[in-house]
């Protein structure tokens, strides 16, 4: 399916890819996330649901300044 990456806070994000295995299905899953680098802290802050058309809202949210890379993997 798709991805969408939005920038809320300080400088620009860098050489954002993704790669799915599977599509997200079309009902309500529990997911779960690994991150596997990065410095911050990664959640999941909304499930897919019906009533959000099934998205999976993931948010990084990094304290320090300057850049860092971030991998993660979502599991359902």
């Amino acid at each position: 399916k798709t991805i969408t990456v939005e920038h809320l806070e300080s400088g620009t994000i860098r050489d954002a890819t993704s790669t799915f295995t599977d599509p997200l299905p079309a009902q309500a899953v529990t997911a779960s996330i690994n991150k596997l680098s990065g410095r911050g802290d990664v959640t999941i802050v909304q499930q897919p649901t019906r009533e959000n058309n099934y998205t999976l809202v993931v948010e990084i949210y990094d304290p320090k300044p300057g850049h860092d890379v971030y991998e993660f993997e979502i599991i359902w």
